[in-house]
Formats: structure tokens, sequence, C-alpha cells
């Protein structure tokens, strides 16, 4: 198998407990979000602390793997940014911001790892008038650096 998706992680009924061990300066990240959402507003985002997927990595590449998919994007939203307030979205400059940050924190964090390829899947199962916000979150990934892709696209997620 040479890939896997990261909400394969969370194997429970709300799969975004994923963000649950995640840390910002040794607190939880949400539970900093909650309480401190001012820290987002300075010039420099803090740096995210994914040390508790190490194991599950290190095992992912021992054993083959060489990309990561984040399914279903929309979990920053219903997860972290979540956390920020009910009008924070990602049509909001802070939302927008937030989301880039956290998407940017996976990814360097996915390459320390030693995955190449870290791809952002965009839902295919969608209504036609739900195209326009699922493509402002690809945007999103993308500006966080990932690749982006869905059903419809020739490029296989297994490629490095």
């Amino acid at each position: 198998m040479a890939e896997t998706r990261l909400d394969s992680l969370a194997i429970s009924i709300n799969k975004f407990s994923i963000y649950d061990p995640v840390k910002i300066n040794g607190k939880p990240l949400q539970a900093v979000l909650r309480s401190d959402p001012s820290l987002l507003k300075g010039d420099t985002l803090p740096q995210v602390d994914f040390s508790y997927y190490d194991t599950f990595f290190a095992i992912a590449m021992k054993y083959g793997f060489k990309s990561i998919s984040f399914m279903g994007p929309q979990s920053l939203f219903i997860g972290p940014l979540a956390c920020l307030g009910k009008e924070v979205t990602v049509d909001t400059p802070e939302g927008r911001r937030c989301a880039v940050w956290l998407a940017g924190e996976w990814r360097k964090y996915l390459q320390k790892q030693g995955f190449k390829a870290i791809w952002a899947k965009e839902n295919d199962e969608i209504k036609p008038d739900e195209i326009p916000s699922y493509n402002k979150i690809c945007d999103i990934f993308k500006e966080g650096g990932w690749r982006n892709l869905h059903h419809l696209d020739r490029d296989d997620p297994q490629t490095p």
C-alpha cells in the first residue's frame, strides 16, 4: 500500500478527533485556539506540534508509504478553525489565514516525516452548486503547499 489518508487515524464517530493530540506551545491546539484566538493575529503564526503521530508515520514509511492524501479538507473548518468562532469562515481573512497556516503546518510536518507527495482530495461526490466552495478549500490547501486531486483527475496520489 503506497497511500494512506490522515482521517484513517481517527476511526471514531468524530473523525476530526485527529486534532485532539495536536499541540501549540505544549497545549492542545483546539483549547489554545478557543482560549486565545489573538494568537493567530500576530505577524508570525506559531508552530504546530504533530509529534503524537511520529510513530504512525515512521511505521508507514517503513512499509513503503510514499504519499499522503488528506481526505476531507473541510475538516479544517469543522475542527480547529471552528474554535475561532462561528463567524470565522473560509471567506473571512482571519479564517483563510488560519486555514492556510494549518494546512502549511501539516505539509511541513509530513515532509519532515519523509513524504514527498502530499495531496488534498477534493470530494467529487458533490452537487454542482457546492463546487465553488470546494474550490475555495482546494485553493487554501494549494496556498499551504499541497497538491490537489479529485477522482476526475488523471493524477495518481501514489505517484511520488
